[in-house]
């Protein structure tokens, strides 16, 4: 998780640009041409900046996929991980988060049999490769390695328990982690540390806004037919019903002029509907 972070986020491009190159020197199988390339892309560790690039954007466009499969799109401040999936198609794009690594990643990953130590067989699979026998020129070819490795990193993480902990800041577009798998629909935004009372700020005060609808609702209900207490009082009585609230006749004296516009645009609200 904090390597994906980490590309996700740009910010440790050097730490990334070691990954790869140490991921390209490893690799074996090169002919003797190859082997000259590698050791000059290695004394040129700027040229490989193209592979840096390559992985961090690959790897921001899955992870959005990825998270944004787990979004609605009629309430786009909602966040559901658990709900997250890598077949459905999203609005704007032309192909599944499963399109992408199977095309991108897996047809081109070699798989073998291998054997474990108490004789049970299993499948293993390989890292990506560079391909330097491609027509595309080297900037392409390392860009493309780097994009395959993005696949290859994020596809690790969603074969792990921490897939639907990876969330996006609204407000920032930062990466970061759940410290928890969420279970619930997070309904009013999902925000980074740094920005969280941004978050807070905007349930607050939606949960405002809702307590002056239910205070309106009230006035109509009263003037509808008359009720034994007073006006505000029954206004404070059903809005503390409704929102497990305290309130008393003052909190509604305070917002007098707030909860008559609410009034206001119920009554036309409904007038529309009727008329």
């Amino acid at each position: 998780m904090a390597f994906v972070l980490a590309v996700l986020n740009g910010k440790e491009r050097k730490f990334v640009r070691k990954y790869l190159m140490w991921q390209l020197e490893i690799q074996p199988g090169f002919t003797s041409e190859d082997c000259q390339t590698v050791a000059w892309i290695i004394e040129h560790p700027e040229f490989f900046e193209n592979a840096v690039t390559g992985m961090v954007e690959a790897m921001r466009q899955v992870a959005d996929m990825w998270i944004d499969s787990g979004k609605s799109a009629e309430h786009p401040d909602s966040d559901d991980p658990t709900t997250r999936t890598v077949d459905v198609i999203l609005p704007r794009r032309d192909y599944s988060l499963y399109d992408r690594m199977r095309v991108g990643l897996f047809w081109n990953l070699p798989r073998y049999l291998d054997m474990n130590r108490d004789g049970t067989r299993r499948i293993t699979g390989s890292v990506p490769r560079i391909d330097l026998s491609s027509n595309a020129g080297l900037s392409s070819q390392l860009e493309d390695f780097g994009e395959r490795f993005a696949l290859y990193e994020f596809s690790l993480l969603l074969d792990s328990k921490d897939s639907r902990r990876i969330a996006r800041c609204d407000k920032c577009r930062s990466y970061f982690a759940y410290e928890r798998t969420r279970l619930r629909t997070v309904k009013r935004g999902v925000f980074c540390s740094e920005h969280k009372v941004v978050g807070g700020t905007k349930r607050k005060q939606e949960s405002r806004k809702t307590r002056f609808d239910s205070a309106a609702q009230a006035w109509i209900q009263w003037e509808a037919k008359r009720r034994r207490l007073g006006q505000k009082r029954w206004i404070a009585d059903e809005v503390n019903k409704r929102h497990g609230t305290s309130y008393g006749v003052r909190w509604v004296t305070q917002n007098l002029a707030e909860i008559q516009n609410r009034v206001e645009v119920l009554r036309g609200t409904e007038s529309r509907r009727t008329g």
